[in-house]
């Protein structure tokens, strides 16, 4: 025959088995209601004695000492043995549901426990609000908002509710996008407290969340009427209507605002922000220069209102304000490195280099650190073919940036223009190093590898570089131009060199360049009438602006096709243009063709 005391831990095992074991958590209610009457019908059967109370509570005291010393597999033992002797003690659930909710390695079914044992200490205890808290803690932590929910409406209605857990309630239903449901809820608390910000703002945000801006915005026109003193309000609602791409129609709400508050800069800001942002440039003038020179504004908020005016440019109607603006900015931050630089992008923009340039060599001489403007400084002396200044700026972009890969490209570049080929090849190849982390980087740099190789007469390196590229890159036009070029100049793979320039002009039939390329390809393979096509076709396409270069190219090959007079009327319209060879005037003087 089992003991008493066996008998009733016995049968509550039982009981827990039978509830709990493979029950999804979700019906964590259920299993509550079923559970608290089953221990209630056994706690008929057997009372416990004051002294088993007192026991229960000895355990109890020792399961809530080992939880906070973070003893949890000690405290769980505390608290089963409390159980086992007072099964409707709600402090024993309650702390029980706490500690297999912050371990729930404890227990198999420890998510099935923890909200049974929260749900069951809320039915023996229904007056206790940390009871129902400490609940929909647990089931909000599972992602479990229904059943959160159902448990917190239980609380309000049995405890009267503050504000806050009416917002609550609210936050609830917005978590399981029962929109409507908390737009309800703030409706009644409205009802009560009257139309009040934190309540019309908590509506509008669940308006929005429907995609209902008419009636956010509704709210907001409420609580302006509401509250025709606090010009806020409208700041509230042009944040609404701009954050939702209804800029043109916050505008008239900023104007009414600065009608009432005309010295409010803030207000004049987001005002310029918004017509920049509707295109309408004509308003900004009103308040922008006001802005810039207001004492009440940061300068990093000044300056990123200017960056975003400018960008509108190019724009004839912007550009007269965008200049203004730019110099007030200069002129009242003097020794700001940003506020030159963006007067620098402003006539990069508008395409005054020069000035662009200036304001970029002011800049770095407050901040030469900053790696965009001398990349800005460089690329703009290259645009002028100023050569000396791109070899100086990048030497001296190199001091602060010894690493950067771009700026021994542009070094390298500089000395290949000067034909200063092997201090190019040294540039490149000390880039091409530190280039690794970029494809189209390294690619670069092998396409200039080749060139210049190819000028100092490193044939087989400048080969490896040109098809290092085209392994990666088969369609790269550059590297398909001037590696065949500089075949047909070796007069070495021939047939490689034609299958690269028919491709070019398979895929660009209108380019010049690629015209006079594979021109010359087949004039090195003997194909002189082929090339005399190739050739007077880019001459036809490029008219008065045909290089030295291809006219010489074409009187070679109306000399080999037996038309000497006209060869040596190409070589005379060659000798005064660009790229032409160091062999024109000889050709000339003999009227012989040389190679």
């Amino acid at each position: 025959m089992i003991p008493c005391s066996m008998k009733l831990k016995f049968i509550y095992l039982l009981i827990f088995c039978v509830l709990f074991v493979g029950m999804p958590a979700v019906k964590a209610r259920s299993l509550a209601s079923r559970y608290v009457k089953e221990l209630e019908k056994e706690a008929k059967r057997k009372q416990p004695s004051q002294e088993d109370l007192q026991k229960a509570e000895r355990f109890f005291i020792d399961g809530v000492s080992n939880f906070m010393r973070d003893n949890p597999e000690q405290a769980y033992t505390n608290f089963q043995r409390a159980l086992q002797i007072d099964p409707l003690n709600a402090a024993i659930h309650f702390n029980l549901a706490q500690l297999l909710h912050q371990y729930p390695e404890l227990e198999e079914q420890s998510a099935t426990s923890a909200t049974v044992h929260a749900y069951t200490s809320i039915k023996l205890a229904p007056d206790n609000k940390f009871y129902y808290l400490s609940a929909v803690e647990i089931y909000i932590s599972r992602s479990q908002y229904k059943e959160a929910t159902a448990i917190y409406k239980k609380m309000l209605r049995q405890i009267p509710p503050t504000d806050e857990q009416v917002f609550d309630l609210a936050n609830l239903y917005i978590h399981q996008q029962a929109y409507s449901k908390a737009i309800k809820v703030y409706n009644r608390l409205e009802k009560k407290r009257g139309v009040v910000l934190d309540i019309i703002f908590r509506k509008q945000a669940a308006y929005l969340l429907q995609n209902r801006l008419d009636k956010a915005v509704a709210a907001g026109e409420k609580l302006i009427k509401a509250h025709p003193h606090e010009e806020d309000y409208i700041l509230i609602l042009v944040e609404i209507l701009a954050v939702n791409d209804h800029a043109k129609e916050a505008i008239p709400y900023l104007l009414d605002y600065l009608a009432m508050n005309p010295d409010h800069v803030y207000a004049k800001l987001r005002l310029v922000q918004l017509y920049i942002e509707e295109g309408d440039l004509k308003d900004v003038e009103t308040y922008a220069k006001e802005i810039l020179t207001s004492n009440e504004l940061p300068f990093m908020t000044k300056l990123e209102l200017m960056v975003a005016y400018i960008g509108n440019l190019p724009h004839a109607e912007a550009e007269t304000l965008a200049k203004e603006l730019a110099t007030i900015l200069v002129t009242a931050y003097p020794n700001e490195a940003y506020a030159h630089a963006v007067c620098g992008d402003l006539y990069f923009i508008v395409d005054d280099k020069a000035q662009a340039q200036k304001n970029y060599l002011n800049a770095l001489q407050l901040d030469s650190t900053n790696y965009k403007l001398w990349d800005n400084i460089i690329t703009i002396s290259l645009e002028q073919n100023a050569i000396d200044s791109v070899l100086s700026f990048s030497e001296e972009a190199l001091k602060h940036f010894p690493d950067k890969a771009a700026f021994y490209y542009y070094k390298g570049v500089g000395h290949r223009l000067k034909k200063q080929y092997q201090e190019a090849a040294n540039a490149f190849e000390k880039g091409e190093k530190r280039a690794n982390d970029s494809l189209a980087l390294v690619n670069a740099f092998n396409s200039q590898l080749g060139d210049v190789y190819s000028e100092l007469k490193k044939y087989s390196l400048a080969d490896a570089c040109y098809e290092a590229v085209l392994n990666f890159d088969n369609d790269n036009y550059y590297v398909l131009n001037n590696y065949s070029y500089f075949l047909a100049l070796r007069k070495e793979k021939l047939p490689l060199a034609n299958q690269m320039a028919a491709m070019l002009i398979e895929d660009n039939p209108d380019n010049p360049t690629y015209l006079d390329t594979y021109g010359w390809v087949l004039y090195m393979m003997g194909n002189y009438e082929e090339a005399k096509k190739q050739l007077e076709k880019a001459i036809e396409i490029m008219e008065e602006e045909a290089t030295g270069e291809i006219l010489e190219h074409y009187g070679d090959v109306l000399y080999r096709l037996g038309k000497k007079k006209e060869a040596v009327e190409q070589w005379e319209k060659a000798k005064d243009r660009e790229n032409v060879s160091a062999l024109i005037h000889q050709k000339l003087k003999d009227q012989k063709l040389y190679e």
